[in-house]
This record gives structure tokens, C-alpha cells and sequence, in this order.
């Protein structure tokens, strides 16, 4: 099993303050000190120029990735006697879902364009057993042929068109991601299929080592080879001296993250 970090966090450049997944902040909206405007946070993503973090307000079934939030103040932060979070959020949450997915995948958009990569991890939890099977099958009937995870039969399968609906497709979940790690080196799937496709659809990256155990099994259970005739040594002036390879450092990343 390979584990993933339950909570990152995000420091923005500009002396911002914090932000982390799962945060929700209310404060008092411009012009109305009587109302107030809530935000609530989801994944950090690490990008190439910044890192980004996902951000909806209540009742949108969509994230948008911000670098951070300049105009938060500790006392927009979570205290006693915060204004609660709207009553109808998840009503409005779940409406503006079933319209995003309406107007997106169902009709022959790409999956990203729901805008999911950003959301929290609870938020995943609590609305892929509504929608999950529907976007499964819109993604079956879409003309884009994106490669999605599907588990057939208890084994895990890279499927695209008609074959996504043949198995249970995997949430874009952490538990998602682990089941995937889990069922990765028996699935007969290359290492390059498999990141491609743990990238396009958990925005993560697969271990290096991930298909190394299997590797290894297939190597004890393969036939032992015939030796090899051995071969008449080189004459001193032939013998040729190989270069040393070199060595690549990696940076020691958690499993699973980019």
C-alpha cells in the first residue's frame, strides 16, 4: 500500500496568508458587513511556474485554481462564533453538478472540463456515488476516447469507449488512487500507460518502482536459460574498458506525487 498525505498545504509567494485542503472561510461581504461571502479550499497542485489550489464557493459544482488569497484576513479563518456555512449547500452544490455535467461530457466536451481537478477529497467523497456511474457513461459515449481506469472482473483495465461501462471505473479519489497503485503490477498495463493515465486522471504520478515486484516475480517463475558457451578471453591489447553508468539523483518525492 502506498500512502498518501492527508493535508498539504500552500504558502503563497506574495506573504498571503496559508491555505490548505478542507479549509472554508467566510467574511464580510464589500459594501454589506451584514452578509458574508464563503470560499472553500481543495487539492494543492504543484505546477511548473507556481502551486495552485482549488477553490469553490457554496453551491458550485465546479473549482478554479488560485495561487493564493491575498485578501484573507486571520479573522475570515475558522474561530467560535464563525458565520456557518450555508444550510443549502449541498442542494445547490448537487444542481449545478448535474448542469456542468449536462453541459460538458454529455455533450462531447473532455472530462476537464468538469473542472474536479482542484476539489477537495471530501468533496469527491461525498458526490462521486451520485454522479459517478453518469460520467461513466458519458465518457463511454464520447468521441474524445479518453483512457479511464476500470477494474474488470477485480483487475485493473485502461479502457476508453464502450469498454468503460464493462467494469466499475475508479474514483478520482485518494482511496481511487490507491486501489490503483494496488492493482497497477497485475494489470499486464505498461509503465507508461500506467502514468499516463494515473496523470490524466488523479493529476499524480505513479511510483518509479511501481511494476518492480512483479518484474521480479515473472524473473523467479521464468525458465532458467541455457548457459552460454564460454568465450575465449580478448587479448590484453583488445580488452576494451567499459564506461561507468553514470548515476541519476531523484528528488525523494512521497509515493504517488509529482
Amino acid at each position: 500500500m502506498y500512502a498518501v498525505r492527508d493535508t498539504e498545504f500552500i504558502v503563497p509567494e506574495d506573504g498571503s496568508a496559508p491555505l490548505y485542503e478542507g479549509l472554508r472561510v467566510a467574511g464580510p461581504r464589500p459594501g454589506n458587513a451584514e452578509l458574508f461571502d464563503h470560499l472553500e479550499f481543495g487539492r494543492v497542485l504543484s505546477e511548473a511556474d507556481a502551486d495552485y489550489i482549488g477553490r469553490r464557493s457554496p453551491g458550485s459544482g465546479a473549482w478554479e485554481m488560485v495561487k493564493g488569497m491575498a485578501q484573507l484576513r486571520p479573522e475570515t479563518y475558522p474561530h467560535e462564533g464563525s458565520p456557518p456555512w450555508p444550510a443549502d449547500d449541498d442542494a445547490a452544490t448537487e444542481a449545478a453538478i448535474d448542469r456542468k455535467i449536462a453541459t460538458t461530457i454529455e455533450r462531447g466536451k473532455y472530462y476537464e472540463d468538469l473542472q474536479w481537478d482542484g476539489a477537495s477529497d471530501a468533496w469527491l467523497v461525498r458526490w462521486w456515488p451520485r454522479f459517478g456511474e453518469r460520467i461513466a457513461r458519458a465518457i463511454a459515449g464520447s468521441i474524445r476516447q479518453e483512457t479511464v481506469p476500470v477494474v474488470v472482473d477485480g483487475k485493473l483495465s485502461l479502457r476508453s469507449g464502450e469498454g468503460v461501462t464493462a467494469g466499475e471505473l475508479l474514483p478520482p479519489t485518494r482511496a481511487g488512487w490507491e486501489r490503483y497503485l494496488e492493482l497497477a503490477p497485475a494489470s499486464g498495463h505498461k509503465f507508461t500507460e500506467l502514468l499516463d493515465t494515473g496523470r490524466f486522471w488523479w493529476e499524480r504520478r505513479i511510483p518509479q518502482r511501481l511494476l518492480s515486484a512483479e518484474d521480479a516475480t515473472e524473473a523467479v517463475a521464468a525458465p532458467e536459460a541455457a548457459p552460454e558457451a564460454p568465450s575465449e578471453p580478448m587479448p590484453p591489447d583488445e580488452v576494451v574498458t567499459m564506461p561507468t553508468p553514470s548515476t541519476t539523483i531523484r528528488a525523494n518525492f512521497p509515493p504517488g506525487m509529482e
